[in-house]
This record gives C-alpha cells, structure tokens and sequence, in this order.
C-alpha cells in the first residue's frame, strides 16, 4: 500500500493468525533522534494498535547503531499475541520498521522468524 510518505507490505498467515507488517516512512526534509521519539510514542502506539482490544508494551530497547526494538503483548478477539516491532534508521530521509504478530503459543515461531531477520537482535537484553 502506498499513502502519502508511506510505502507498507503486509503479509499473513491466516491458518497460524500471524502477520507480519514492513513499512518504509519517508521524511522529505529529513529526521532526528526526536523525531522518531514521537512517531513511536505512547500516543502513536493507540493509532498502532487501535484495532487490538489491549496492549501493553513488555520491553523497548536501542542498539549504539539507532536499531530499536519494541515488544508488546496483545489481545484480540479472546487471543493473546506476542508482538515484536523493529525501527531502523535506512536513510537520512527515510525509516523502516517491521512488526510480527504471532499468538503467545506459537512463540518459537515468532523466534524462528526474528532470527532471520534481526540475527543479533531477537529481543531487548
């Protein structure tokens, strides 16, 4: 999907009900360490997971490169998820992140798919 300084893929699991979610944010002039403070604030978290019953945030951590790591727990329609949602800087104008989605029971799955995308950064320490 392609909106206005947003460019996302999602895709799905619908027999596991997970989901995985990437998305490329653009800013035109640029961005700095405030900046992505406010886009991942508590208050953007409600519009993030506005279509979950509850979520809370577990963990959030950075690594000396800027990667960050949120991991949350949600619920849904009587189901629990674990969440994972990485934010990398790319570029001077331009922030990836990746959620996955996956039910708390299929936790080794969600891991098995953390590592092949962030090897050395499956969790906050």
């Amino acid at each position: 999907m392609v909106i206005e300084r947003r460019v996302s893929v999602t895709w799905q699991n619908v027999s596991s009900s997970a989901l995985a979610y990437l998305e490329a944010t653009i800013f035109p002039c640029g961005y700095e360490e405030p900046d992505l403070n406010a886009q991942y604030s508590d208050e953007n978290w409600k519009a993030i997971f506005q279509n979950y019953e509850d979520y809370k945030m577990i963990s959030e951590c950075k690594r000396d490169d800027g990667l960050r790591l949120y991991e949350f727990k949600a619920q849904n329609q009587g189901f629990e998820y674990g969440i994972k949602y990485w934010v990398k800087s790319d570029t001077d104008t331009r922030v990836i992140s990746m959620m996955l989605v996956f039910p708390l029971e299929l936790e080794a799955m969600m891991g098995d798919y953390s590592t092949r995308l962030f090897p050395t950064y499956t969790s906050c320490p």
